[in-house]
């Protein structure tokens, strides 16, 4: 349960990143107040 809702969170947070900017290098840049966990999260999800 956890997991689906951490994917669901990662997914949300990706999409608000890129629709913020279309540049994802960009996103990589700075840091937002994530737990660790989530970023890699949201990396794992980028890559797929």
């Amino acid at each position: 349960m956890k997991k689906e809702l951490l994917k669901f969170v990662a997914k949300k947070s990706l999409s608000a990143a890129k629709s913020s900017t279309e540049n994802t290098s960009r996103w990589h840049m700075y840091e937002p107040p994530l737990p660790k966990k989530l970023m890699k999260g949201i990396l794992n999800y980028e890559k797929k």
